[in-house]
C-alpha cells in the first residue's frame, strides 16, 4: 500500500476466489473496508501458484517486476517452487522482500502472528496499558499499530534494496518480521532492563483530569522543559520526577 501510495504499480496476487480479508468488517456498501482502504492502488489477480498454469502466469509477470513480495511462513514459497534461487533464474537481479512472524531464521520462524501477539510479546502492551490508582493492566491499541509498523520497515528495506541494485546491478533478499518491528518500539524500557535488571525507561502515556475533560501534556523528556512546566503550575522540580508519572497535580 505504501509503494503504492509512492507511485509503484502493485499487482497483488490472491488466492483462486479471493483472499480472505475481502470478506472482514466493516462493510460499507457490499465491500470490506478494510481490504478497501489496505488495498488501495493495487491490481489484483487470482492465481493458483501451486498449480504449473499459475506458475507460468506467475514467471511472465516476473520478468517484468523490481520486488516480490511475500508474507508466507518461512519456507512455503521453497515448497512452492518460488524460492529465491528460482526467481533469479527468471529475473537475475529480483528484490525478494519476506514478512513474516518471526523471521526466516530462530526457533519461532514456523510460528505465524499477528498484530496483537507483537504487541504483547515485546512488551508494548504493558507500557501502554495503565489505570488510574491500580496495578498495569496489558492493553493493545486500537489500531494494528506493530502491523504499520512492520510495513514501515518493509518499505524501507525496499527502498534500500533498490538503491542498492541501481549501484551494483544486484538484487538481494530482505527479511522483516513483526517480531522485530515490535521490539524497535520497547528499545528504551528493553535497554534500561538489560543494564540495570529493573523496570523503567518509559511508560504509557498519561492524561489527565479536567474541570472540562481530559488533557495531556507533552513536556517530553527534557529537564529544561520539565523544569518550567513545574514552575507554571506552581510546583517545585527537584529533577527527580519521572516523565508521564501521572504525579504533576
Amino acid at each position: 500500500m505504501i509503494l503504492s501510495d509512492m507511485g509503484a504499480e502493485v499487482i497483488k496476487i490472491e488466492k483462486t476466489g479471493g483472499e480472505d480479508s475481502r470478506k472482514s468488517k466493516p462493510i460499507v456498501r457490499g465491500q470490506s473496508l478494510y481490504f478497501a482502504v489496505y488495498n488501495r492502488g493495487k491490481k489484483s489477480l487470482c492465481l493458483d501458484l501451486r498449480q504449473d498454469a499459475g506458475k507460468a502466469v506467475f514467471f511472465d509477470l516476473l520478468k517484468s517486476t523490481d520486488i516480490v513480495l511475500e508474507n508466507f511462513r518461512p519456507g512455503t514459497i521453497e515448497k512452492m517452487g518460488l524460492g529465491y534461487d528460482k526467481l533469479t533464474k527468471i529475473k537475475r537481479d529480483i528484490i525478494l522482500l519476506r514478512v513474516s512472524g518471526f523471521g526466516q531464521y530462530g526457533p519461532y520462524r514456523d510460528r505465524g502472528a499477528f498484530d496483537s501477539l507483537g504487541q504483547a510479546m515485546s512488551g508494548l502492551m504493558m507500557l501502554t496499558g495503565t489505570k488510574v490508582n491500580s496495578e498495569p493492566e496489558p492493553i493493545g491499541t486500537a489500531f494494528s499499530l506493530v502491523d504499520r509498523t512492520t510495513a514501515l520497515h518493509a518499505t524501507i528495506g525496499a527502498l534500500g534494496a533498490l538503491r542498492h541494485r541501481d549501484q551494483t546491478g544486484r538484487g538481494q533478499v530482505i527479511d522483516v518480521c513483526l517480531m522485530d518491528s515490535a521490539l524497535t518500539m520497547v528499545e528504551i524500557p528493553t535497554s534500561y532492563y538489560l543494564a540495570t535488571g529493573k523496570e523503567g525507561g518509559e511508560g504509557g502515556r498519561t492524561s489527565y483530569v479536567a474541570k472540562d475533560g481530559w488533557v495531556v501534556i507533552s513536556q517530553g523528556a527534557s529537564p529544561i522543559l520539565n523544569k518550567r512546566l513545574y514552575e507554571f503550575i506552581g510546583q517545585k522540580y527537584t529533577g527527580d520526577q519521572q516523565r508521564n508519572s501521572g504525579s504533576l497535580f
